[in-house]
């Protein structure tokens, strides 16, 4: 290989001017201490947890691990799948969330009440249709 390159014309990244601005936590108090229901616990996800609020509105129930209270962001910033933590506040709240969807969603079905599907599909995939869980941003409505 020992070829001279010549030169290639570029220059080196820069590094970021700004620093992101970031909440304390008596301002977060008080923010908090604004909210109630749905919305504090969107707003205590975000900020106990690191998430973006698309990454927050596109939870599944099956992203929560309960257990080891942890969340599964999938096609995060860069499309890009990552675990974050879960605080046991938030997981306190979303069980009762959770809960609370899943005796809607079992009155809906005896009721004949499903996901809205073209019929055809929903024919060919009616069983597994009623068992799949909302997303998190149905729960919390």
């Amino acid at each position: 290989m020992h070829h001279e390159l010549g030169d290639l014309d570029f220059c080196h990244a820069t590094k970021q001017l700004h620093l992101p601005t970031v909440l304390t936590p008596l301002e977060i108090s008080s923010i908090l201490n604004q909210l109630d229901g749905r919305d504090r616990l969107i707003i205590e996800l975000l900020y106990a947890s690191g998430l973006r609020v698309s990454e927050c509105l596109r939870l599944c129930v099956e992203d929560i691990d309960i257990e080891r209270t942890t969340l599964t962001v999938i096609d995060g910033k860069g499309r890009k799948d990552r675990q974050t933590i879960l605080s046991h506040k938030c997981a306190e709240k979303l069980i009762v969330y959770i809960d609370k969807a899943i005796k809607i969603q079992q009155h809906n079905n005896q009721l004949g009440i499903g996901p809205s599907l073209p019929r055809a599909v929903e024919r060919t995939y009616q069983s597994q249709f009623k068992a799949k869980m909302p997303s998190v941003a149905n729960l919390l409505e």
